[in-house]
């Protein structure tokens, strides 16, 4: 009988420490794509920023390109 409780008690541990292991995997996860997220918003941003300047910059070359 003894045997058996340990075995379940074995077992226990095992499967305690795997669940545990699969959260902190899968609050790694969300911690982790949260911030990737942020860093796509800010890459965004720039990217639009820049596209702005970049059309800005064309209509300016293209007025002075009808002025001479």
């Amino acid at each position: 009988m003894e045997a058996v409780f340990t075995t379940f008690a074995v077992w226990f541990i095992i499967g305690l420490i795997v669940f545990i292991l699969i959260i902190v995997a899968i609050i790694g996860t969300w911690f982790e794509a949260r911030e990737m997220r942020k860093e796509l918003e800010q890459v965004n941003a720039y990217l639009a920023t820049l596209n702005d300047n970049m059309i800005i910059g064309f209509q300016n070359n293209d007025r002075q390109s009808r002025n001479f």
